[in-house]
């Protein structure tokens, strides 16, 4: 191997082992979509649940995220869930959290990843917001429903929409 070549390979390995720790920690899990929510099962609003999907292989590294929910103006966040581990890697694989009342709901049972530790409040239904989002608060995916009704932000992190606006709001309630 000439110098030239292996002097290009050692500042492209340093380069890699420099940025290493950002891309272990930061990169692993913002590549994510709320695939689909559900609110409630024939009525009962204490079966509810969020499924994820991630986008490319490697966003498993789940932990220090956090599934969040917002009112009508976008204000009152409440934590549904704050991931505290891993799940298997693939590439379009699906993370499923769910509250008791839809595991009991569901034949067969569903088997989340996840269970949410608070549910979306009634009143959040009929207009709101959900991010999956950093523990810093990067909002990696917004998802927000109720139309004109919902009058909070759209925006988020560029990853996942290249000029960072998840909206307009679903027109519908959830």
């Amino acid at each position: 191997m000439s110098s030239r070549i292996k002097l290009r390979f050692g500042f492209a390995l340093a380069g890699l082992l420099a940025g290493a720790p950002y891309v272990v920690a930061s990169n692993a899990n913002h590549l994510m979509q709320i695939e689909q929510v559900i609110g409630g099962v024939n009525g009962d609003t204490s079966a509810q649940a969020i499924q994820l999907r991630m986008r490319a292989v490697g966003q498993h590294l789940v932990t220090n995220t956090r599934i969040r929910v917002r009112d009508a103006t976008g204000s009152n966040p409440i934590t549904l869930k704050i991931l505290n581990a891993s799940v298997v890697s693939g590439q379009c694989r699906r993370i499923l959290l769910a509250s008791p009342g839809f595991i009991a709901a569901t034949t067969p049972q569903a088997v989340p990843d996840f269970p949410m530790d608070a549910l979306i409040p009634e009143s959040y239904l009929a207009a709101g917001s959900l991010t999956y989002e950093s523990a810093a608060g990067t909002v990696w995916w917004r998802l927000s429903w109720g139309g004109g009704n919902y009058t909070g932000p759209n925006n988020g992190s560029p990853f996942n929409d290249p000029d960072g606006d998840f909206g307009p709001p679903f027109p519908g309630v959830m």
